[in-house]
């Protein structure tokens, strides 16, 4: 059941890294796996942010260990609560 879900998460992983350089101009933002992200777990130079919608995030069964969620509603609240230095995973589903 948990390889089921962590199928959806790729997709959605990509829809999300591809729409944010055009969304906000952003340069430098690369793609990762999910394996690339399983590595990163744990790793306090890393914040992985949750940026569905509550709702989404309150009826999900599942989410990234670690992840911290955000507002995708207003990210200037919570952006610069984090290091430019920092990398920085943004997701949703």
């Amino acid at each position: 059941m948990k390889r089921q879900k962590l199928k959806y998460l790729f997709p959605a992983l990509l829809i999300l890294f591809s729409a944010i350089p055009f969304a906000y101009g952003a340069e430098g933002v690369s793609f990762i796996t999910k394996n690339q992200l399983k590595k990163d777990l744990g790793n306090p130079n890393v914040a992985i942010l949750d940026v569905r919608t509550h709702h989404d995030w309150t009826t999900s069964n599942w989410k990234v260990k670690g992840a911290v969620r955000r507002s995708p509603k207003n990210p200037a609240q919570w952006m610069n609560k984090y290091s430019k230095n920092q990398k920085i995973v943004l997701y949703c589903a």
